[in-house]
């Protein structure tokens, strides 16, 4: 089992294209379970990168990550944290692929109450946490 964490050297000005052609090039050398890529500059496409059998664990949290990319996780995919991500109502049906998905954690993704209820009635398999967007400033 290996755990990846993904950082960017302090002095480096990495953009979504860097960020990822590096995790492509690392994926394609090793089997990985466990990926956190939090806070890092990635894109709102598709993310081919991502469909890498054997991966379990990948935390995503405070990225661009969208509806798109949810195409490319791979089935292995058990816990998946999304918070603070771009996906939307449109791409919450593409989890329903995932069958060996337990956590999935959409808190503070701009969701509806409504959509994430329906998707928690298709998916009694996983746990799926969710908080609403907070759109206001705090007084």
């Amino acid at each position: 089992e290996l755990s990846l964490r993904i950082a960017r050297p302090w002095s480096n000005n990495w953009g979504p294209l860097h960020t990822e052609q590096a995790l492509t090039e690392v994926l394609s050398r090793i089997s990985v379970e466990h990926l956190y890529i939090a806070s890092e500059k990635l894109s709102r496409r598709r993310m081919p990168w991502l469909n890498h059998e054997g991966l379990k664990w990948l935390c995503v949290a405070r990225t661009q990550f969208s509806d798109p990319a949810i195409d490319d996780l791979p089935q292995s995919l058990e816990y998946f944290d999304a918070t603070r991500t771009r996906i939307s109502d449109h791409g919450l049906s593409k989890f329903k692929r995932l069958r060996h998905l337990k956590t999935l954690k959409l808190r503070r993704t701009p969701t509806s109450q409504e959509a994430i209820n329906d998707l928690k009635s298709d998916m009694t398999w996983c746990d799926i946490q969710w908080q609403p967007l907070e759109t206001g400033l705090r007084g």
